[in-house]
């Protein structure tokens, strides 16, 4: 290779974004500073995504978690033992493909949700949620039907190292619908595998709780995506190596 071709190549994967994922409906960059509004100190009172118009609050002062802590050196969001941020009424379409990414820490124990759309996504067909099981595993899994589940479960363990894990689920009338990649890593089964799918909801979208009320995941959290897309294998190779990179994983 030519030196102006790689110098070409390395200058593309440097100015790579996720803002050039496909199907992308928001993504919160803890980094970015300006997307964030503060009640007392670095307490967050809301937390604007870097795309469209969500933006996730918390309104109840004692429940916002602070813009405090840091992974790799970046401003990262640490929630305490009961916070929670939500957005009411997001929106995924009425397709039933859904991706999400996100760049965490968790303290080992009990299930800890990370992300959950609906309120319990164990009552609400077409819910998603990601959480770090008991067992350290991370579960990206969606209500599909009748309280049958499709999901991913990665083989790594996700506690207190930061890690950034990407989930898919690609809607199909199959059993292999859900995907996973924990920093990097593809190593996974799946636990639930019916082989029917459900509509994505507009429901709100809860962040660090279940319905801001429990199973809190005291999660240090510096940035996660949501998208009506599955990544191609080229986009999922772009984002791991872009979260390895900015958060040093």
């Amino acid at each position: 290779m030519t030196l102006p071709a790689l110098t070409a190549m390395l200058g593309a994967r440097s100015s790579w974004s996720p803002e050039s994922l496909s199907g992308l409906v928001a993504w919160w960059d803890a980094d970015t500073a300006g997307s964030f509004t503060f009640g007392s100190g670095v307490d967050v009172a809301s937390w604007a995504s870097r795309v469209g118009s969500y933006s996730l609050g918390q309104s109840t002062a004692s429940k916002r978690p602070s813009r405090s802590a840091t992974i790799g050196g970046r401003s990262a969001v640490q929630f305490g033992a009961d916070d929670a941020l939500s957005v009411a009424s997001f929106d995924m379409g009425a397709g039933k493909k859904v991706s999400l990414w996100i760049v965490c820490a968790v303290p080992s124990g009990s299930d800890r949700i990370l992300v959950e759309h609906s309120a319990n996504y164990n009552s609400n067909p077409g819910g998603f949620i990601c959480f770090r099981e008991s067992s350290n595993s991370t579960f990206f899994s969606r209500l599909v039907a009748g309280g049958y589940y499709q999901s991913w479960q990665t083989s790594g363990t996700l506690t207190t190292i930061a890690k950034s894990f990407i989930g898919t689920i690609d809607g199909t009338l199959s059993t292999n619908q859900g995907s996973g990649w924990l920093n990097g890593d593809p190593s996974g089964t799946r636990p639930h595998t019916q082989n029917t799918s459900m509509s994505n909801r507009n429901d709100t979208l809860y962040v660090g709780a279940r319905a801001g009320t429990s199973v809190y995941s005291a999660a240090t959290i510096g940035e996660f995506g949501l998208s009506t897309a599955i990544f191609s294998p080229s986009e999922i190779a772009a984002l791991n190596a872009y979260l390895a990179a900015k958060w040093s994983l």
